[in-house]
């Protein structure tokens, strides 16, 4: 993976465009490729190399610090060569009870293949306009066979359509390789 330029410098609200190109190799086996472009800030150089050179030389029994902050930002950059397999699924799902009341649904999602499964989850009860609980860019990568999930259920959501005896469904949906795909799809009833 290489990135161009390799180096700016910006002011305040001002934004620079960074082309990043991929060049897999001839011998690259299908598969997906992950990486990571990191973009870090750099302090000014405060020259010296004392404390004392640093801070202005402070007098007396007194110390200085300066602190420069330092912030980056990690962008994955996935690469996908050949063709790439995927299956989904949605295993054990449950309503869980908090002590101060609050209700969560956890599930996990099981992943085979050679490409990662990255979307959205959306729980929705049958007589309900809207989700009964959401998460977006959950991740589930070849690492990994299965990712453990929780997701909060939305407090204004009716408690009846969480009563047991109702049922609910989990859909993850691509937001990824085909977007607004349902990558798996699982239906339970409340207990």
């Amino acid at each position: 993976v290489r990135f161009s330029p390799r180096r700016v410098s910006l002011l305040g609200n001002e934004a620079q465009t960074v082309r990043v190109m991929a060049r897999p190799g001839a011998e690259l086996p299908p598969g997906e490729y992950r990486s990571h472009f990191t973009v870090g800030s750099v302090p000014p150089d405060v020259g010296g190399g004392t404390i004392d050179e640093a801070t202005g030389a402070v007098s007396g029994e007194e110390i200085g610090v300066t602190i420069r902050p330092r912030f980056g930002i990690s962008i994955p950059v996935i690469l996908r060569v050949g063709e790439t397999t995927l299956q989904t699924g949605i295993a054990d799902p449950q309503v869980l009870s908090a002590p101060d009341g609050s209700k969560a649904i956890a599930f996990t999602i099981t992943r085979a293949g050679t490409r990662s499964a990255y979307g959205d989850i959306t729980v929705s009860a049958p007589g309900s306009a809207a989700p009964v609980a959401q998460s977006r860019g959950i991740g589930v990568y070849p690492e990994v066979d299965s990712r453990a999930i929780i997701v909060p259920v939305d407090p204004a959501a009716d408690p009846a359509l969480l009563a047991p005896g109702r049922s609910l469904t989990i859909t993850f949906t691509d937001d990824d390789f085909a977007p607004g795909s349902e990558l798996a799809r699982q239906t339970f009833v409340v207990r």
